[in-house]
């Protein structure tokens, strides 16, 4: 975010957690009550076992001209946080309320490491809003660790879980583990990232990652005048992970934008590059090739 307000950074796709967190909490609450929790989406996401009930929260653009708003004055992050200096007329945020008590039963949360601030963000959001729930947990953070992350799911079955809320490091390292919990009945809430391959995955928690795309590709569409102006225009495309599911949808939701502006270029036949000569990508994304410049 430092970078957005010094403008070094055009613009992020802000996805509060904190309503991903709470929404987890409403799927937990159902499960432990024995009904359906909510679901928003039963097409999208299949994991290679058949598709998971999903709920997709909405991502937003978040730029110099509304970042104050969606981060700072929303109580998500404070001017220090992000390092930068706090306007005297700013005050703290009001606390928020707390939720009403649950049932009290434990409820196993393993995150993926304690390195990246979001990850940090994202366990204490969800831990502080199921123990003012009235839930005890158990919260983990895996170390970027497979093995450790696959240990503490153990101990958490061990101990009595249940529920099982799992951000997880590789998305298809889990399947023995997450037998154990098919197999003690233990409901499993994948949470951000779609645990692949294990028919134990009970439902998903994310975000619209295809939405997230599309702002990303809407952005570069505006700032660029794609609509407007002839180009070229050479754009670096740059996705993350291969084991996180997550950037196949970001990567197709950007090109449902940008696509027909590189149709546009070959259709007027101007050259794409497809050898990727001046253009440095790194989509590795299986058999995709560098779309080029536009």
């Amino acid at each position: 975010m430092k970078n957005l307000v010094e403008g070094k950074q055009s613009m992020s796709v802000f996805k509060d957690t904190r309503t991903l967190a709470s929404k987890v909490v409403e799927m937990v609450d159902a499960l432990m009550q024995g009904k359906e929790p909510p679901v928003n989406d039963k097409e999208t996401y299949d994991n290679g076992t058949g598709v998971i009930p999903s709920f997709l929260c909405e991502p937003v653009a978040c730029t110099v001209d509304n970042y104050k708003e969606l981060l700072i004055d929303s109580g998500y992050y404070t001017f220090d946080q992000i390092g930068v200096e706090a306007p005297s007329a700013d005050a703290a945020a009001p606390a928020e309320e707390a939720a009403p008590a649950g049932e009290g039963n434990l409820v196993g949360v393993a995150m993926p490491t304690k390195d990246l601030q979001r990850w940090n963000q994202d366990g204490e959001n969800m831990k502080n809003l199921l123990e003012k729930a009235g839930y005890e947990v158990d919260l983990q953070f895996g170390a970027n660790d497979i093995a450790t992350q696959v240990s503490q799911i153990e101990n958490m079955i061990a101990n009595g879980c249940k529920v099982l809320v799992i951000a997880s490091i590789d998305g298809d390292s889990l399947g023995t583990v997450l037998a154990q919990a098919k197999e003690a009945k233990i409901p499993v809430i994948a949470y951000d990232r779609l645990i692949m391959n294990s028919d134990a995955v009970s439902y998903y928690a994310t975000f619209d990652n295809w939405l997230v795309g599309v702002t990303q590709g809407k952005f570069i569409e505006s700032a660029l005048k794609l609509d407007k102006e002839k180009g070229p225009f050479n754009i670096e495309f740059i996705t993350g992970d291969p084991g996180d599911n997550n950037i196949n949808f970001f990567f197709d939701g950007a090109m449902s934008i940008l696509q027909p502006y590189l149709d546009r270029q070959r259709r007027a036949g101007l050259p794409l590059r497809p050898d990727r000569e001046g253009c440095r990508c790194h989509c590795q994304l299986g058999d995709r090739r560098c779309p080029g410049p536009l």
